[in-house]
């Protein structure tokens, strides 16, 4: 299954030209696609990286997202920080109290640090959601998920949303053997937007026509993370799929096929 070619250039300055006006500038050397890092020129704060779909959406310098940040706080509060007011202050001291016990950041980064700790040495991650007993769980208290059973093995399988309900029923209607959600750690020298994370797989399948592939099922991108998530995989797994809605009715798997896999 070949790769999507990336939104034309001018598509991607018409777009940059609309949201940030002549304030950002794309280097076209640097374009490769939209679900890719880029660079760009603020007129004022020069050239940074960021991921193209962020920028198109009004993400822009760092340098001026915290000059923004100050003049707002400047015309709401009359400073340029909330630390700067009493009353917001305590507000925001208050917040660290409740949550960390104690009532400055830095005390409160040393709560998560230990806490941080204790999670590697009991369970060998930082965060709860890389134990895939934990993920699964989660998975299952939303709205959209769906628990069905592996044809071969009995286990559960949640699935969340139409597309992975749909896969997992064709999975288990074909007799195919499969693996679902399975957790990757990344490599803290991966990108640092995805560096020590966990990234979790939706399918490994095992045996028929598409045994050996790994497979991320997904009908849009709700969170940049997720497709940061899945472009690191992609590079290091040059053979894995996505299967989109528009995948899934050529398979078969939605709808009608349309052509033969």
């Amino acid at each position: 299954m070949g790769r999507r070619k990336p939104v034309p250039i001018e598509e991607v300055n018409r777009r940059l030209h609309l949201v940030h006006v002549n304030v950002v500038k794309l280097v076209e050397t640097s374009y490769t696609g939209t679900a890719k890092q880029a660079r760009f020129i603020d007129v004022e704060h020069g050239e940074w990286a960021a991921w193209v779909s962020n920028v198109l959406r009004g993400h822009g310098h760092p340098k001026r997202g915290r000059q923004n940040g100050q003049e707002t706080c400047v015309e709401r509060y009359g400073v340029n920080t909330p630390l700067a007011r009493g009353e917001l202050r305590e507000k925001i001291e208050q917040g660290w109290v409740e949550k960390y016990g104690v009532n400055n950041p830095l005390g409160a980064q040393e709560v998560i640090a230990r806490r941080n700790q204790t999670m590697v040495e009991r369970y060998g991650v930082v965060n709860p959601q890389q134990i895939p007993e934990v993920q699964q769980r989660s998975a299952r208290t939303r709205r959209n998920s769906t628990v069905l059973k592996h044809w071969k093995t009995g286990r559960d399988v949640v699935c969340s949303a139409s597309y992975e309900l749909a896969v997992v029923s064709w999975l288990n209607k074909t007799f195919t053997d499969f693996e679902w959600q399975l957790p990757i750690s990344i490599p803290t020298d991966a990108s640092p937007i995805v560096a020590g994370r966990t990234y979790f797989i939706d399918l490994h399948v095992l045996s028929g026509v598409h045994s050996g592939k790994y497979v991320e099922i997904k009908g849009s991108w709700q969170r940049e993370m997720q497709r940061a998530k899945w472009d690191w995989f992609r590079a290091t797994h040059p053979t894995a799929e996505l299967w989109d809605g528009p995948t899934l009715k050529r398979m078969g798997i939605l709808g009608r096929p349309k052509e033969s896999v």
